[in-house]
């Protein structure tokens, strides 16, 4: 549990594993999530170019079979022709999954595969299950599964916002003879609004 001043929140986090230590960067509550939806967080609209503080939460960008047009992830498949050098034959495929389709952010991987095919992301999500606010904030870490392209939740509740996911692998598992992409632990931390107050 962290025990912050009532007007810091923690906002990202990151792990130095070379020099083990946890790096935490805060802001004012005030300017990041009030009780009320009455402050102002700034998405990019892509097709105007633009931040627009209400971006991540107009209802006018749900598309007509339920999709929000908003931060999604996507996946990018670039198949590369290692014979030639002015990038002919080089072709890029981008699809949605399936599985999610509500607004998402904050992807993250086992470090283990970075660089590598994998089979697992994690990301910071909505549930849209709040009347307010139903996409941003996020309050939901998602494990998107990419072969069989399913999607399994964790929600930190009620008038409860969680930041950057971040994956780390448990000890040895590294090892290439057993290794399991998905072994290991996803951190994540939660700020409750109404206890203000921090979870990692």
């Amino acid at each position: 549990i962290f025990k912050m001043p009532q007007e810091r929140m923690l906002s990202h986090y990151k792990i130095d594993a070379k020099r083990q230590r946890l790096i935490v960067m805060t802001c004012h509550a005030e300017d990041m999530l009030l009780p009320q939806s009455n402050f102002t967080a700034y998405g990019y609209d892509w097709t105007r170019r633009r931040l627009d503080p209400e971006y991540m939460n107009n209802l006018s960008l749900i598309t007509p079979n339920g999709e929000v047009d908003t931060s999604h992830l996507v996946q990018v498949s670039i198949q590369l022709n290692n014979q030639d050098n002015d990038n002919n034959g080089c072709s890029a495929k981008v699809e949605s999954f399936k599985d999610w389709k509500k607004p998402c952010d904050f992807p993250t991987i086992n470090p283990a595969v970075s660089g590598y095919k994998n089979r697992y992301s994690y990301v910071g999500a909505c549930s849209g299950k709040r009347r307010t606010l139903q996409h941003f904030p996020f309050d939901t870490v998602v494990k998107l599964e990419g072969i069989e392209d399913s999607a399994s939740t964790w929600c930190a509740g009620k008038r409860s916002f969680v930041g950057e996911p971040i994956f780390i692998s448990r000890k040895g598992s590294s090892n290439l003879s057993a290794f399991v992409e998905d072994n290991g632990y996803i951190l994540v931390v939660e700020y409750a609004v109404w206890e203000q107050r921090c979870y990692l």
